[in-house]
């Protein structure tokens, strides 16, 4: 199952976004507060509203605003403040792989669904879901709008009870299996044992908490076979290329109390020694993390935000980068979104969605991947230094870059530009650094081939 299709208005900074054409690999390229987050967020509370709305029938409001305790999912900050209708709008359009259908059984069974959920705040915040079920030939087999209402009815009409029940069920199961979302906070912490609310998955409400080393415990203890298996393959996963991470346990201090996660010590070490994940490094344990959250909450389509953060570009960034596309190879998960401002996941050879924002709304993009290369992850300090070298090569008066009017600049006037960190000096790095890696890509292609 993969999300084809998210739009959103009026949330966040979203007033009015849609992507179509989402494929395995979604990046989202863009620089701080552009709302590259905000999308991953939209698609997490459109598949959490759907299932409140099939789980309870109602979402219950207080005093104007929703009741965070009850669903903890729309506040009044998520309407955008340049939107004055005050509704929100959050849909997708999930396609089944080819063959296969999103309810195998049933008056429901579909290879395409469409959820739309609407929040207006004008009348007292009560949500409606529209649903649409299609074939493989994109024919309509069911579509229904409804507002919260309890799940009980007096109907005599069995198939329509059984169509509600399965419904219900469905986007129940959406809201774990469709998506899930691995948070930009992945500090590791002091952790020691929690209980979840009744009924709730104790693996996954330790990972959305960041409880990492919990969640692995869990795991490690769970009686299921399912969740058994996805460990194993975690650790190999971080065992194998390109990692080759010692071996680790989840362990627990019978006296504190304590959960702490330990790696071995590599050879030589004779007293077999480990060490907790909170001294192997930041860029280790997140690693860890986004591969667990990845892995361990079951879900189809994982977003990540900011998966570079604090890790070495090239080496520990890289390895995560291999990483992440083994998930989608090996059929771990189908789909990953990823938010980032760097060009190290460029994941699509197709290209990426830019993201901007203009005049305080987020605007999303198709672009090439060639924009990427000059206009993110570009390092000033290290290119403007080997630049100001091989200029001192160039003859004075050689015109090596022109000005948006056409004007020439010279070598020797540009090494000053670049001592000063100028608006055109920065032009011609980004301009010479997009020309490097792309030249980089093409013989390695190359080679690749050959």
């Amino acid at each position: 199952m993969r999300i084809a299709s998210f739009w959103a208005r009026g949330y966040r900074s979203l007033r009015d976004v849609r992507v179509d054409d989402l494929g395995a690999f979604n990046v989202f390229y863009g620089p701080n507060g552009s709302g590259k987050s905000n999308l991953l967020e939209g698609l997490r509370t459109l598949f959490r509203l759907a299932a409140v709305l099939a789980e309870t029938g109602e979402i219950a409001s207080v005093g104007g605003a929703l009741n965070a305790v009850h669903t903890g999912i729309i506040r009044r900050r998520d309407f955008c403040a340049r939107d004055t209708s005050r509704v929100i709008v959050l849909g997708a359009r999930l396609v089944a792989p080819r063959a296969e259908t999103l309810m195998p059984t049933g008056p429901l069974s579909a290879a395409e669904l469409v959820l739309e959920v609407t929040f207006d705040w004008t009348l007292q915040n009560q949500p409606s879901l529209t649903f649409t079920s299609l074939d493989s030939g994109g024919n309509t087999l069911m579509s229904l709008w409804m507002q919260p209402q309890p799940w009980e009815s007096t109907e005599d009409n069995t198939l329509r009870i059984r169509r509600r029940d399965q419904l219900r069920a469905l986007l129940i199961e959406l809201s774990t299996r469709a998506y899930t979302l691995v948070s930009a906070n992945r500090q590791p912490q002091y952790e020691e044992t929690a209980a979840p609310p009744e009924g709730e998955d104790v693996i996954a409400w330790h990972l959305r908490a960041g409880r990492l080393k919990s969640a692995l415990l869990a795991a490690q203890l769970s009686p299921s076979h399912e969740v058994r298996h996805k460990l194993a393959a975690f650790r190999a996963l971080l065992a194998g290329e390109p990692l080759h991470r010692p071996p680790f346990a989840p362990v627990q201090d019978p006296r504190t109390g304590e959960i702490d996660l330990r790696e071995l010590l590599p050879e030589p070490n004779p007293e077999g020694r480990d060490v907790s994940i909170d001294l192997v490094g930041l860029g280790v344990a997140q690693v860890y993390t986004i591969l667990a959250g990845a892995m361990l909450l079951g879900a189809r389509a994982v977003g990540i935000e900011e998966p570079e953060a604090h890790l070495h570009a090239p080496t520990s960034g890289r390895a995560l980068r291999q990483l992440l596309v083994r998930l989608v190879e090996e059929r771990h998960i189908d789909q990953l979104f990823i938010a980032t401002h760097s060009n190290l996941f460029d994941l699509d050879p197709t290209g990426y969605y830019d993201v901007s924002l203009q005049d305080g709304c987020t605007i999303v993009e198709r672009a090439d991947l060639r924009r990427i290369d000059r206009e993110h992850l570009y390092e000033p300090g290290p290119a403007k230094r080997a630049l100001e070298h091989l200029l001192h090569y160039a003859p004075e008066d050689e015109v090596v870059f022109r000005r948006p009017d056409g004007a020439g600049v010279t070598a020797k006037e540009m090494l000053r530009l670049l001592q000063e960190d100028d608006a055109v000096a920065l032009h011609f790095l980004q301009d010479i650094h997009g020309a490097a890696v792309r030249m980089v890509k093409v013989q390695a292609k190359k080679r690749q081939a050959g």
